[in-house]
């Protein structure tokens, strides 16, 4: 067991040596960020001597998959569900940035069509409602668009080249 506080460090560190699961990888990680600043928590220090301590003693029998080690080690192995998050992590910043420009863009419209008062005031409901439905279709749909406009291209270039 530990005796001083800042063996905590090169204890996390031989355990990040270790093939651990993903997440566990990424919690000794934040662990040991926060020792290194002086601010882990007495009974989170507990925790991460025992979390340490059990996956050193029972590495030679222990298997886990996925694994994770140290990042300058061996590199993160992709996960199954990894595209799925990724393809809707970029859905979410489309979606959030078609949403605003279409937010911002029939704002401006309902106060040119409908006047100061009526446009500025009431305005911003309809490009609420608006922007929502097109931010919702851009992240759930901006893979199929782009597969869409892509055949399109295409098209368009095997009719001019032929």
């Amino acid at each position: 067991m530990l005796k001083e506080p800042d063996d905590i460090i090169p204890l996390i560190n031989d355990t990040l040596g270790l093939p651990v699961a993903a997440s566990t990888f990424l919690e000794l990680e934040s662990y040991r960020t926060q020792a290194e600043a002086m601010t882990l928590h007495p009974d989170d220090r507990k925790y991460v001597v025992a979390l340490c301590n059990r996956l050193r003693n029972g590495a030679s029998n222990a298997v886990t998959w996925p694994t994770l080690q140290r990042q300058d080690q061996v590199t993160r192995p992709a996960e199954k569900g990894d595209w799925i998050a990724g393809y809707f992590i970029v859905g979410y910043v489309l979606g959030v940035t078609a949403g605003v420009i279409t937010f911002v863009s029939a704002y401006i419209w309902c106060v040119a069509e409908y006047g100061f008062l009526f446009g500025l005031g009431l305005g911003w409901l309809p490009s609420m409602i608006l922007a929502y439905l097109v931010g919702a279709a851009m992240f759930a749909l901006w893979g199929p668009a782009i597969a869409c406009l892509g055949a399109i291209a295409l098209m368009f270039m095997w009719l001019a080249f032929h």
